[in-house]
């Protein structure tokens, strides 16, 4: 596997530590979120001992050798795992929101409170955040966060959001880890590569439109439809209810080819050989840029929105969804349209933030 080429630079940090406690959706079969594992073990010190709570031990992980791990599922394990370690660090991905889960959000909240309770420092590192339903939800985070030491978030508006609740405390916003990959050269030629994810909007309506425009393009391009499940579960779920359900003719079942994101070098490979990639999860999208492939992200997630906005890319909102012939159009456009690396270079840059910050961790 490729590793990060940048050198991170460095941000003052006046925390001690030589064992910690690494928090997050780990291990559960998403490519996006081990992929953020990986580069936060390799971006911490090499005096500290991590612990990571997890679910199953993602065996595309490179760093997770010396590493303990235990079961992020068992509140009790982790509590006791947490009282003996210096460092509370919760990893990047967008953990506290409620749109998902309100008990969720409980969860991450309890162990934050644990280990400020214990006077243990607690990081909060590469996060989105939000959004919230619930007046609860914002009155507990606003309360708890108070007390933590640093946050990195992972865009600008989950910065803007913390400081309309009133969070007081070092934040700062650089652009999500998975930038630090390498950028690669772009061949095309091949699929259209579609990174798809069950929503809240995922209803017959926008279904049948987006299937029958990507039927079109598929027939201008005279190319296949690839179907990489960045989710191993819950992608490959929605991939087979579209497929048994009555919104996918045979002609276009006949075109369609599915596969799982095992790693990232199956990701890069695949990218680099793709005609369009059409993601809805938001490392898809950033990998696809870094490929230097055409893309055109579906947006039910305001931090893919966000980062389609750092590089100037066009994102159909799923809650607004145009027609299918529109949508088509839009694709073919999107096709021909290129990013820039220099921009794509300035955002890699800017996202070693993060990783500088915990370089300087005692």
């Amino acid at each position: 596997m490729d590793s990060p080429d940048e050198k991170a630079f460095s941000f003052p940090l006046q925390i001690r530590a030589s064992t910690a406690l690494l928090c997050g959706y780990y291990g559960e079969n998403n490519l996006g979120d081990d992929l953020l594992l990986d580069l936060l073990l390799r971006s911490l010190p090499k005096k500290i001992s991590p612990t990571i709570t997890i679910n199953n031990k993602p065996n595309r992980l490179t760093s997770t050798e010396n590493v303990s791990l235990v079961r992020r599922r068992n509140i009790f394990e982790v509590m006791l795992t947490l009282s003996k370690v210096d460092l509370l660090i919760l990893g990047g991905g967008t953990l506290l929101q409620d749109i998902t889960s309100f008990r969720s959000l409980v969860y991450y909240l309890f162990i934050i409170k644990f280990a400020v309770i214990n006077k243990i420092p607690v990081i909060l590192w590469a996060q989105g955040f939000g959004p919230f339903k619930s007046k609860i939800s914002s009155f507990l985070v606003r309360y708890i966060l108070k007390d933590v030491q640093l946050i990195t978030w992972r865009d600008n508006d989950s910065l803007q959001t913390a400081n309309q609740l009133g969070i007081d405390i070092p934040m700062f916003s650089a652009p999500d880890p998975l930038w630090q990959y390498p950028i690669i050269p772009w061949n095309g030629g091949g699929p259209i590569t579609i990174c798809w994810s069950r929503s809240r909007f995922s209803n017959n309506k926008n279904n049948s439109k987006l299937l029958y425009a990507l039927e079109l393009l598929s027939d201008e391009l005279r190319v296949p439809i690839l179907w990489l499940a960045f989710h191993k579960e819950q992608d490959s779920i929605f991939f087979e209810e579209l497929y048994k359900s009555n919104l996918m003719n045979a002609r276009l079942k006949s075109r369609i080819i599915f596969e799982k994101a095992i790693d990232y070098n199956l990701v890069k490979q695949t990218f680099s050989e793709s005609s369009l990639v059409i993601p809805m999860r938001l490392h898809a999208f950033i990998l696809s840029v870094l490929g230097q492939c055409p893309t055109s992200p579906l947006s039910h997630d305001p931090k893919l929105t966000s980062a389609a906005r750092y590089v100037n890319i066009p994102c159909m909102n799923l809650n607004n969804l145009p027609s299918a012939e529109e949508i088509f159009t839009l694709w073919q456009e999107s096709i021909l349209n290129r990013t820039n690396p220099f921009q794509i270079s300035k955002i890699r840059k800017d996202s070693f933030l993060h990783s500088g910050i915990l370089e300087n961790i005692r």
